[in-house]
């Protein structure tokens, strides 16, 4: 998408590092999940879900217009 729309490279690559950054708290979550410790258990999924909020308002704000306007074929080409 970023060879066709080079004006939202900024954007895929926050994206990216957020996709880093959900997939860290998703395998901390896990861990705590097979804890004793419910109310840090509560905190760390309430911080989950506002980052995946905040990753998916963002995307949605920044990709989703461009991504209806894009054939399908296209961004599976390399």
């Amino acid at each position: 998408m970023v060879r066709q729309h080079p004006e939202l490279a900024p954007v895929v690559e926050r994206l990216r590092r957020e996709h880093g950054v959900v997939a860290a708290a998703l395998a901390e979550l896990h861990q705590l999940l097979n804890s004793a410790d419910a109310a840090r258990e509560r905190t760390e999924f309430d911080r989950l879900a506002n980052e995946l909020e905040t990753h998916f308002r963002h995307e949605e704000d920044e990709l989703v217009a461009t991504l209806n306007a894009t054939d399908p074929a296209a961004l599976r080409q390399r």
